[in-house]
């Protein structure tokens, strides 16, 4: 397992929740912490929940409806796996990576709507893992057998999980 078991089990149990709630999340909602709220641990929650939006959405194990920061619409659009389609999830998430989710300025109040406006769902492919490790209910046990088949799909798709992030969060805000 590549990702640190923090990860892991805030993965597991955000999957958990949108899983169990056909109602999808708010990506403001997916920005969670398990650790006390400072600068330093914001940066850090912020940097995975771009790392992880990313991997998910790009293998198919999530989808996102509303990405308001690039043009209103669905993902997949038009098709998962088109130009098109990866160039939107491109500069949407390197535009999360660029609004501060905890920072409630003024300054940033035009640009937050990016992390709350968009609702994410887990996808079909999703449910199938979430089943076959029974993994269908909030407060399932860990399972690193589903972490290891999750990071294996990221690898497949190309963006193997690393401490390397591929959208880096801008330093200045925090």
């Amino acid at each position: 397992m590549k990702m640190s078991v923090d990860e892991a089990e805030d993965l597991q149990s955000e999957l958990e929740v949108m899983y169990s709630d056909d109602t999808g999340t708010s990506l403001i909602g997916f920005v969670s912490q398990p650790f006390p709220y400072t600068e330093a641990t914001d940066k850090i929650a912020w940097q995975y929940t771009v790392e992880i939006l990313y991997r998910l959405i790009k293998c198919g194990l999530c989808k996102v409806i509303g990405m308001q920061t690039v043009d209103p619409g669905i993902w997949p659009y038009p098709s998962e796996h088109s130009e098109e389609a990866q160039t939107r999830l491109r500069k949407f998430i390197s535009d999360l990576a660029q609004i501060n989710p905890f920072d409630r300025s003024h300054e940033n109040f035009e640009h937050i709507g990016a992390w709350v406006w968009p609702v994410l769902y887990t996808t079909e492919l999703c449910d199938r893992l979430l089943d076959k490790y029974n993994i269908a209910a909030v407060d399932s046990p860990f399972s690193e057998s589903f972490i290891e088949e999750v990071e294996s799909i990221f690898e497949a798709h190309g963006v193997p999980w690393s401490e390397e992030p591929l959208f880096p969060v801008r330093a200045s805000g925090l």
